[in-house]
């Protein structure tokens, strides 16, 4: 009998990622089977495709000369796409997103499963399927424990894995709702143990417990009691107590220790754990009422000092023994006081706080001798006493300004004022970060390039990189030398053709007099970057980081680059060596013939999408560095240098022709340094320091650039 169904059609398909093309068939497969139209003939299901499709789906099924017969049998059309999308998968790019997917922080193993089955599909595996996702699967996961102990299983396959992780995980959530309220969070998938609770009256440090068969608050024996000199178990003769000879460090009396002292109250607590130590706040016994609340606990009226600093809140052993048929246990933590003096914490116990129409429940900690009841953060935001507290605050602040109207008047304008003109200040301070300046794109590939030195395992290597289509070009060399670099670049330039514009960092590679003739005599301005400032070269500098991470691979260095220099940019879709030579390389991966074809319709979206990456890595920059534009240095200005081991003084000659640059003579010579590296020094009167004039030429003497020719110094 037939069921009329209706059903939403698949969303449209978005072409600009064939990749996901699969699963979009498959999707639109289940639509026809769902709603009965998979038993209609294939002129009926030619057009719901392409009107899933949208407008774009019959323009391609057009452009790949399908014939007007064949366009009518739904196999044929399903086949072409499946060709058209086929020849722009990039099997290295999805095995890369494959291999770099980690189980992600609050997913479950179940998802993550899921996820590397969708991800291992487009990857072109074969028989190696199971395999690479038992592996990826196993050392992908968070719990690094389970990972190890699955590695250590020599018959390990895929169904095992799943298993043993899926069972893992599964434990530590029925821990986790056995032991609410009791222990802390199961973070991890082996993080399922719990210390069993002691029942005793005494432990080894002299900290106080009733036992739990104890019903009312019965005190214990004299001979289980604490010293009240030293604080450690009751001596039978007083005489030998330890602290007898010894003087308090708080009342500077003898006969006792600090921790033990009862003629100052505590003023602060901190706590201790296994993991870490938490400080908690201040606790005084000065009447203050304006920070003090009554709140229930257990139902009886219990007055609180409020303390925002607090982790935990805590009683006293007199309250604590006024509250009803109250049990207490072990403490799960450790309160220190003044000078780190350990508290005598009697115990906890899971109390209810109450206070008007809210309700909390919190471990609540018995100090013995405490003087002001505690009550801290996490009962205060529950209780809703938070407001208050901003209240208060803000009540104080408007009576201590009434009261003392000039003390406030303008002390931040003063204040910074008087920052401003302290030499000493200037020389120490440090400057926010600039807003990020962008690079233009180049017009066309290898307009501009950007060149450094790096090393890896003893071995120095020359990159030059595109600015336009990022395609990098990597060469070992023998020596460090003016004369390598240049025959190298030379090379280079002879296969793409001589550049613009050359950037480098101050390298004595690219700062000697051979460099200088080599740039003047192939016709391309040489660009370097202020020294000490690598950001300027940021495109070499980004690249050396890339190419040293695939050096570092078990990789022939060649086809590595190959590897590189084929793979789609995640930003713009386009690789490389299509955006350099508008086509794809080919590869040990099986591609068609047309991919090789070049093509540059796509260079007009190319830039559209270059431009908004700039953007965003701009706007991203600028947000988390909090940038700010620093005021231009006017010529003649004394400035503190602060790129060398010790700030040094000097004066700015002229800008350097660069944004943000500037060449600044110091007492040994002309320093050509960016501006986040120079301080303004204030001027004061009478006291203005000179500098002899010195030319804003930067001479380069024939020493130094015989020493950059031997390639002696520092290597970029």
């Amino acid at each position: 009998m037939a069921t009329n169904i209706t059903l939403k059609p698949p969303g449209r398909f978005d072409f600009r990622h064939p990749d996901e093309w699969p699963k979009w068939k498959r999707r639109f497969t289940q639509y026809l089977a769902a709603t009965g139209l998979d038993q209609e003939g294939d002129v009926r299901k030619v057009s719901t495709l392409l009107y899933c499709m949208g407008e774009e789906g019959d323009d391609v099924l057009t452009s790949t000369n399908i014939s007007a017969a064949n366009r009518k049998k739904f196999d044929t059309v399903l086949n072409k796409f499946d060709s058209f999308f086929d020849v722009r998968e990039n099997v290295i790019y999805e095995r890369a997103k494959f291999n770099q997917r980690n189980q992600a922080e609050g997913e479950s193993a179940e998802q993550y499963i899921t996820a590397l089955y969708s991800l291992v599909d487009n990857c072109n595996y074969g028989a190696l399927k199971e395999e690479m996702l038992r592996d990826r699967l196993v050392v992908g996961i968070k719990d690094k424990t389970m990972s190890q102990k699955l590695q250590m299983m020599a018959d390990l396959t895929l169904e095992k894995a799943k298993k043993e992780i899926r069972q893992k995980e599964a434990v530590c959530e029925q821990q986790q709702e056995l032991q609410a309220g009791v222990n802390k969070p199961c973070n991890n998938l082996d993080e399922v143990k719990q210390k069993p609770q002691s029942r005793y009256k005494i432990s080894k440090r002299g900290q106080h417990y009733k036992p739990q068969s104890n019903g009312g608050g019965a005190r214990l024996p004299k001979q289980s009691q604490a010293s009240m000199r030293c604080g450690k178990p009751y001596h039978s003769a007083p005489n030998k107590c330890p602290a007898l000879s010894s003087t308090c460090f708080k009342c500077h009396r003898k006969g006792h220790y600090g921790s033990q002292c009862k003629s100052k109250t505590m003023a602060e607590v901190e706590v201790s754990t296994d993991e870490e130590e938490i400080f908690l706040g201040a606790v005084t016994s000065k009447k203050d009422n304006t920070w003090t609340v009554t709140v229930q606990l257990q139902q009886k009226d219990i007055q609180f000092k409020m303390d925002t600093g607090a982790e935990v809140t805590v009683i006293s052993d007199k309250v604590y023994n006024s509250l009803p048929e109250v049990q207490l246990s072990k403490p799960t933590k450790t309160l220190y006081g003044p000078a780190r003096q350990k508290l005598d914490v009697m115990g906890q116990f899971t109390g209810i706080l109450t206070h008007g129409n809210h309700t909390h429940s919190e471990n609540i900690f018995v100090v013995r001798d405490l003087q002001t009841n505690l009550l801290g953060l996490p009962s205060i935001t529950s209780l809703q006493l938070i407001q208050r507290i901003d209240a208060t605050l803000s009540e104080t602040m408007t009576i201590i300004q009434e009261q003392f109207p000039k003390v406030f008047t303008g002390i931040s304008q003063h204040i910074a004022q008087i920052v401003q003109q302290c030499v000493e200040c200037a020389k120490y301070a440090t400057h926010n970060k600039e807003p990020l300046i962008t690079t233009q794109l180049p017009e066309y590939p290898w307009q501009i390039v950007g060149t450094d030195l790096f090393e890896i395992d003893k071995t120095y290597y020359l990159l030059i990189v595109d600015y336009f289509s990022r395609y990098p070009e990597v060469f070992q060399l023998k020596s460090t030398t003016s004369t390598m670099v240049i025959n190298v670049m030379k090379q280079v330039f002879s296969r793409h053709g001589i550049p613009e514009i050359v950037r480098s960092d101050n390298g004595p590679q690219y700062a000697s007099l051979e460099f200088a003739e080599f740039s003047s005599s192939y016709d391309f301005q040489h660009i370097t970057s202020s020294p000490k400032y690598p950001q300027s070269n940021g495109e070499a500098e980004r690249m050396v980081q890339t190419i040293k991470r695939m050096l570092k691979k078990p990789q022939e260095m060649y086809m590595a680059l190959l590897s590189y220099r084929s793979t789609p940019l995640p930003w713009c879709g386009l690789s490389p060596a299509e955006l350099c030579m508008g086509r794809r390389l080919r590869t040990s991966i099986p591609q068609a013939t047309k991919q090789m074809m070049p093509e540059w319709q796509y260079l007009e979206e190319f830039r559209e999408k270059n431009k908004e990456y700039k953007k965003t890595q701009k706007h991203n920059f600028d947000k988390r560095h909090r940038t700010r534009d620093l005021p231009e240095i006017p010529e003649g200005s004394q400035v503190w240098i602060k790129s060398e081991k010790q700030p040094i003084e000097g004066t700015v000659l002229s800008s350097a022709g660069q944004p943000r640059s500037y060449v600044v003579d110091t007492p040994t010579g002309q320093l050509h340094r960016n501006r986040s590296h120079l301080k303004i020094i204030p001027q004061q009167s009478g006291k203005q320091k000179k500098h002899p004039k010195r030319t804003s030429k930067v001479i380069i003497t024939r020493s130094r650039a015989k020493q950059a020719d031997t390639g002696k110094g520092d290597v970029a």
